[in-house]
This record gives structure tokens, C-alpha cells and sequence, in this order.
């Protein structure tokens, strides 16, 4: 690809610089993208179906094995040319900032270290009852994975009050995908994982 040679100067002289990328920096890597008519995500599935805090409440396992399905995906796909241009851009601009709609996390597998992910990021799940983030979790494909956080916290008042281990996993908060989901709004940064 060849790049206006005006472009190249103002970048050289640069010291602060934002870049904003989407789904096309991860289709080059191999993922499919959600909006294209024909092959996208989004044609052959309904997003609220699969990505809504309603979807989630419905049916979480359901939900839960679709992110699975993603995940993997991600997981069989490495960076591309075009995210190891912007780490070396990164290394040559003070100031640089990586703003990604893309929730692959493949721009930090490259090497970028100062990165806004608006949607949050696939490989990072959240407890439903105390909040915190994991990117570990058991390997049942039959239930939706609990937060393992819950489950240390509580063991102390479970033996007291004589609730087994086993009790305590049930009640312990579901770990879901914390991406940007149909129906809620962005700005809420904090909070999506960015």
C-alpha cells in the first residue's frame, strides 16, 4: 500500500496521535466481521439473540457458548501486517493512542501498549454479582462457568453456616462476556473494559 507522501511528513513530525481502527484491522488477520451482508455474523445470527444483557438473562448459556465459539477463533487467528505498523508507529510518536472497536485483542498481542478498547475484550469475562475481571475460568462445556472470587470469599461463612463447596458453586456469581452488547450505551466506558 502506498501512502500520501504528505501524510508521512505530518506523521514524522508528530508527537501526539490517536488512531481509531474496526473491524477490518481484524479481518485481515482471518475474523469474520459482523456487518458484511453476506458472510457477516450479524446475517446469519440476530444480535439481540446473542449480544444483549437480555439475551444473557434468557438463555446464559446459550450466550455463553456463542462467546466460546468467537473465542476460539480468535485464539486460531495472530496479528496482521497492518497491527504491527501501528506498534511501530506507537514506538515512533510520543504521544500515541490506539482506539479499537475490535474486542480480539490482537493489537496487544503485537506489541501495542496503550490501548482504549471500547467494546471490551473477548478473552476477558466478568463476574455477574461481585465484578471482577477474569481472563481464567473452569473448563465445564456444561454449565456456564462461576466466579471462582465468590467462591474464596465465601468459604469462611459457608463452613460456618454449613454450606458445602459444592452448594457454594452454585450460588457463586456467573461469569459472562463483558463487551459492548446490543441495547446498552457506550459511553459508559469505565465500565465496558476499556
Amino acid at each position: 500500500m502506498e501512502f500520501p507522501s504528505e501524510l508521512i511528513f505530518f506523521l514524522r513530525k508528530a508527537e501526539r496521535v490517536s488512531v481509531l481502527t474496526g473491524a477490518g484491522a481484524s479481518q485481515e488477520s482471518g475474523l469474520r466481521t459482523f456487518r458484511d451482508a453476506q458472510s457477516g455474523l450479524w446475517a446469519q445470527y440476530r444480535p439481540e439473540d446473542l449480544a444483549s444483557p437480555e439475551a444473557f438473562a434468557r438463555d446464559p448459556k446459550l450466550v455463553w457458548d456463542w462467546y466460546a465459539f468467537r473465542r476460539e477463533a480468535v485464539k486460531a487467528v495472530r496479528p496482521n501486517p497492518g497491527h504491527y505498523a501501528l506498534v511501530e508507529m506507537e514506538n515512533k510518536i510520543p504521544e500515541f493512542t490506539l482506539i479499537t472497536q475490535n474486542v480480539d485483542g490482537l493489537h496487544l498481542l503485537a506489541g501495542s501498549r496503550n490501548v482504549l478498547e471500547l467494546h471490551g475484550n473477548i478473552l476477558r469475562v466478568r463476574c455477574s454479582e461481585c465484578g471482577i475481571f477474569t481472563e481464567t475460568w473452569g473448563s465445564d462445556l456444561e454449565s456456564v462457568p462461576r466466579c471462582e472470587t465468590c467462591m474464596v470469599r465465601r468459604i469462611p461463612a459457608a463452613r460456618r453456616i454449613g454450606i458445602s463447596r459444592c452448594r457454594l458453586s452454585q450460588i457463586a456469581g456467573i461469569l459472562f462476556d463483558w463487551n459492548f452488547w446490543c441495547g446498552t450505551a457506550c459511553c459508559r466506558l469505565g465500565a465496558c473494559g476499556a
